[in-house]
Parts: structure tokens; C-alpha cells; sequence
């Protein structure tokens, strides 16, 4: 049997590794974090759902949202409803459904960190943290924080943008986007089940004066600061 391994586990990789699987290939995760939890990501389009139903019909906690309050400077707001929900989750949530489908569908799955990829022949030797794996094929999968030189994404500093945000055990029905002077990014507030997600993203500025920009866009609204919260390591990717 062919093995594949997936380097990997987020939402792409665990969609792949469980459609390799059920075709019947030895296919192996690995990933150092598997699922955990970020500020941004979560939210499914009806273009996403429609073609992937399992995505919507299942039973993780999830959000039905259908208006948008879209503001900028000078500009005003304006309410967009959706003709089609967006489904929003938690992130490790939605991570986890998918590992979950992937292990059920028969892929191994190694919390590890990949250390390197080297060709062998016609196959591959992935070296981790625990030891050595030989595969057939690789799937590279590493998302925007590849740890891995000359393979998967090659991004630069001007490729990419912080994303940091907040925690906060509040709900709202709808999901507020808010455009700012002189940023290229923009503030979100994202209903998820049972709390919202509060964030910021953005180039060309520091981590440090985006979340000067969120904390007073938060206290501007007089919305979640006092209730707000970080898990033990800060929301903050790049």
C-alpha cells in the first residue's frame, strides 16, 4: 500500500488526508498543533457548503449568520444581508470536526513537529521531532507559517499581514467589518457560538499598534474590553 503523508492538519490538510484515505492510501498527518484556536478563520460560505454539505450537516457548534454592518471613514455603514448564511465556528472547532473525519476515514494522526523533507529515490524521508517517516508522496500543507525552506508557501514580509484578537463571552447576531484611515486591513467582530471573536489584521504596522487601534476601536463602542480575553498564548499570527 502507497503511503502518503500530509504535512500539515489544518483544514486543507485534513480534508485531503480523509479523501486519500477513503481512496484507500496509507496516509499519515502530522502536525505539531493539530487543532487549536485562532482569532480569525472559521467562516463557511454557502459556495463552500453547497458543494461540501458535511461542512454545514454536522453536529460541531456553529453560528447561522446573515448580516454584515460594513463601516469606513467618511463613508458611514451599511447593512449587507445574505441571501445564504455564512456558517461561522469556533476554529478549533472546525479543525477538530475535520481531524475527526479524517481519522474516522482511516488517516493516522502524529502531533509532531516536521523538522525536513528530503527526496529519496522516488519517495520521501520527513525527519520529526519523534524519529523518521517514509512516504511515497507528501502533501504539503503548512499554511502561511512553513517551517519548512524551499517548500510549500514561499511568503515575505510583504506577503502577509498580523492578525491578533480577543475572546470575549458576548454574542451578537450579526458580524461587524470596520475599514480604517491610513491601514491597509480592517477591525472584525465575528458571532461564533457562544462568544464572539474580536479582531484586527493588517500590513505595515506593528503587533503592537494594531492592538492599540483594536483596543480603542473596543472601547469606542463600549462593547467587550471589560469582558474581553486572550487564551494562554495571545492571538497573534502573522
Amino acid at each position: 500500500m502507497k503511503t502518503v503523508a500530509v504535512l500539515g492538519g489544518g483544514p486543507a490538510g485534513a480534508t485531503a488526508a480523509e479523501r486519500l484515505a477513503r481512496a484507500g492510501l496509507r496516509t499519515i498527518i502530522l502536525d505539531e498543533k493539530l487543532a487549536w484556536e485562532k482569532p480569525c478563520g472559521g467562516g463557511i460560505t454557502y459556495k463552500a457548503y453547497s458543494q461540501y454539505p458535511y461542512l454545514i450537516d454536522n453536529e460541531t457548534p456553529k453560528k447561522l449568520v446573515t448580516d454584515t454592518l460594513l463601516a469606513a471613514p467618511r463613508s458611514g455603514a451599511y447593512k449587507m444581508s445574505l441571501s445564504r448564511p455564512l456558517v461561522i465556528y469556533s476554529r478549533m472547532d472546525l479543525n477538530g470536526m475535520l481531524l475527526r473525519r479524517a481519522e474516522l476515514a482511516g488517516a493516522e494522526i502524529e502531533k509532531t513537529r516536521v523538522m525536513g523533507l528530503d527526496r529519496t529515490g522516488s519517495g520521501w524521508t520527513i525527519r520529526t521531532r519523534s524519529g523518521r517517516i517514509e512516504a511515497d508522496a507528501c502533501v504539503i500543507a503548512t499554511g502561511a507559517r512553513n517551517p519548512l525552506r524551499d517548500v510549500g508557501t514561499q511568503y515575505t514580509a510583504q506577503d502577509t499581514m498580523y492578525a491578533l484578537g480577543y475572546w470575549v463571552p458576548l454574542e451578537q447576531p450579526h458580524i461587524d467589518i470596520q475599514f480604517l484611515p491610513n491601514l491597509e486591513g480592517y477591525i472584525w467582530v465575528f458571532p461564533r457560538a457562544g462568544h464572539l471573536s474580536v479582531g484586527i489584521c493588517g500590513k505595515s504596522e506593528s503587533a503592537q499598534c494594531l492592538r492599540a487601534r483594536l483596543e480603542r476601536y473596543t472601547q469606542r463602542r463600549q462593547i467587550l474590553w471589560a469582558h474581553a480575553s486572550r487564551p494562554g498564548v495571545p492571538w497573534l499570527a502573522q
